[in-house]
């Protein structure tokens, strides 16, 4: 039986400025403003857009208790603003599976998104997030543009790496399972945005942004000098779009080697000792400012991964982005021009 992959995801939020109930964004890719509709007439909506797989799924659109696995409540319907049609999946995707399209949304928004439901011809699938009313899901204006579209269908083969399936696993190489090791990490940055607290959390933050930085940059059984090299590396990937990222890699590991060490606790103790009520706080600008820098170098990883494995005439003699990144990192313009040139069509969509 051939299932129709395409899904909605809905969020939460106050009502968006789209004065239609649907609007197509391009390419069968739509913004719905969830709070222009009522529960019953959203339903027939989503169910002209997808199908039902058969007669028998009818019964998960709605539900009576929030705990049900399927349907929606009308409580928990009208905490939705909006949501995203999203008509493309991989080939060998699980039909109404949301995790990787979620992937390439939190990839291309600046935070992460939380979506409050899961919609497919299976039904609607409400989604178990320990957030769920929060401020920063207003972001439907950063996807009802071309732009969105075509980031997502360009990175849409690199979403087989925001979860772990067998049948794909069985056949990634070295390099491939680096993807996946650093797709997982990202995501689970989502952690702290349940909260900073002062000892240790924040500082836990920085140091998984670190971890990030090694599992892409960094050779598995290299590590001397590796500070120097993911540096030089994440420069030639970073370095157009954030001049300063030579300084904010060491800033970041400042961070991390300070947690990691035991100095932070050491800083900690003494000042306690000096003034009881001077508790240290997260610095929350700097935690935005290195998971932009994380959130943009995985893209950009993950977008040269992809040239590298379609034309392999792209960078002769080169077999993985690392090979790539050390040879343009070593003095060779022509490679690092044609790096900067491969990142910048995936930044332009930004």
């Amino acid at each position: 039986m051939t299932r129709n992959k395409t899904i909605l995801l809905a969020f939460a939020g106050q009502e968006i400025d789209q004065v239609e109930g649907v609007s197509e964004i391009g390419d069968g890719y739509e913004c719905l403003n969830l709070r222009k509709f009522c529960l019953e007439k959203f339903i027939v909506e989503l169910q002209a857009k997808i199908p039902p797989v058969n007669k028998n799924v009818l019964r998960n659109y709605t539900a009576e208790d929030e705990r049900a696995d399927f349907g929606i409540t009308e409580k928990a319907f009208r905490e939705c603003s909006w949501g995203l049609l999203i008509p493309d999946s991989l080939d060998d995707a699980i039909a109404t599976s949301y995790g990787e399209p979620l992937f390439l949304i939190n990839l291309y928004s600046a935070v992460f998104l939380y979506p409050l439901f899961c919609a497919g011809d299976y039904g609607i699938e409400p989604v178990r997030t320990r957030r769920r009313i929060v401020p920063h899901q207003d972001q439907s204006c950063r996807f009802t543009t071309i732009k969105f579209v075509k980031f997502f269908t360009a990175m849409l083969a690199q979403s087989q790496y925001a979860g772990l399936s067998m049948d794909r696993a069985k056949r990634w190489n070295q390099e491939e399972w680096r993807l996946y090791v650093a797709a997982r990490l990202f995501t689970g940055l989502q952690d702290y945005d349940d909260g900073k607290e002062a000892f240790g959390w924040w500082q836990r933050e920085s140091a998984d942004m670190g971890t990030i930085l090694e599992s892409l940059l960094t050779e598995v059984d290299r590590r001397h000098d590796f500070e120097k090299k993911l540096k030089q590396r994440a420069a030639v990937l970073l370095s157009h779009r954030f001049p300063a990222i030579r300084d904010d890699i060491e800033e970041l590991y400042e961070q991390r080697s300070r947690f990691v060490h035991g100095q932070f606790y050491a800083k900690v103790a003494d000042q306690i000792a000096k003034n009881p009520d001077d508790l240290p706080k997260p610095d929350f600008e700097l935690l935005s400012k290195h998971r932009e820098r994380i959130r943009c170098l995985i893209v950009a990883y993950l977008h040269l991964s992809q040239v590298l494995r379609n034309d392999a005439t792209a960078y002769p003699g080169m077999k993985s982005v690392i090979d790539v990144l050390e040879k343009a990192a070593s003095g060779d313009s022509q490679v690092a021009d044609r790096v900067s040139r491969d990142v910048d069509e995936v930044f332009a969509l930004l």
